[in-house]
């Protein structure tokens, strides 16, 4: 939990049914929620967390003729056995919950078409 210091007036926070006063210039350590209404009396003295890196997911890949491949970014390669529908790769995507065939880490996977670049 991100710690605080007082920099006007006092504070009082109940934890646990236990009653503390803090005073201007004293560090109090608070949850995000609790400090909130306080922000114009508090001087944040811990950085915000980094935001999470959003991690590499799935993505559908047309390969022609109305078929898609749902292919993994962080790998390049193709989680589904059989060429999908729009709809079905579409939901396979945002699931991703993939089953992954042991198989596909093989090799190079040739039959993954990369989406024509746009201008």
């Amino acid at each position: 939990m991100p710690r605080y210091r007082l920099k006007s007036g006092k504070l009082i926070v109940r934890t646990g049914g236990k009653k503390t006063v803090y005073r201007k210039g004293q560090i109090v350590t608070l949850d995000p929620l609790q400090a909130k209404p306080f922000l114009d009396t508090l001087e944040q003295l811990d950085p915000d967390p980094p935001a999470p890196q959003p991690k590499a997911g799935l993505k559908a890949v047309h390969v022609g003729a109305g078929k898609y491949n749902v292919v993994n970014e962080a790998t390049g390669k193709k989680i589904n056995d059989k060429l999908l529908t729009k709809e079905a790769a579409a939901a396979l995507v945002e699931a991703e919950t993939p089953e992954i065939d042991p198989e596909l880490g093989k090799g190079p996977d040739l039959d993954v078409i990369d989406p024509p670049a746009e201008d």
